[in-house]
């Protein structure tokens, strides 16, 4: 991966690019929910949390890049977790959020999914550990969270 302080380039992964927006240009508004704006160093500094704690969490040496499940309605929650999975180098598995328990359950078995990030309540009865996209980018210190990812 390369940044660049005169932002995204032709050809770069949406991380790489938010990446580089986040350096060339950190103020800039990538995300607009309500009245909520989310800067791109904003977007860049949760997006990189997230990912640390996912290599920190799922990835090994002697594993192939595990899939990690997307079942989120929350926009920011989806792009946070979209582009930390990417950046981590993992697999990411869109899940409906209005689809039925027992076909996400399927899914997550088929694809080997170990990890569900998801802001969906009634989720954590899943058979995969189960973590909410933006409990995970908290200032380092910051009290836990429940759903914590898999120590």
């Amino acid at each position: 991966m390369t940044t660049s302080a005169v932002g995204p380039q032709p050809g770069d992964d949406a991380a790489t690019a938010i990446r580089a927006l986040a350096l060339s240009e950190p103020e800039r508004v990538v995300l607009e929910i309500g009245e909520r704006h989310v800067t791109a160093s904003e977007l860049d500094l949760a997006v990189e949390r997230l990912a640390t704690r996912l290599v920190r969490d799922l990835v090994t040496d002697d594993a192939d890049h595990p899939a990690v499940g997307l079942r989120t309605e929350g926009a920011e929650e989806l792009m946070t977790a979209i582009l930390a999975v990417q950046r981590a180098g993992l697999i990411s598995v869109p899940l409906d959020p209005n689809a039925p328990l027992n076909r996400v359950e399927l899914v997550l078995a088929d694809v080997g999914a170990q990890l569900l990030l998801s802001d969906l309540p009634g989720d954590d009865v899943l058979p995969v550990s189960v973590a909410h996209p933006l409990q995970h980018t908290a200032e380092p210190g910051a009290a836990p969270q429940p759903n914590a990812l898999p120590q």
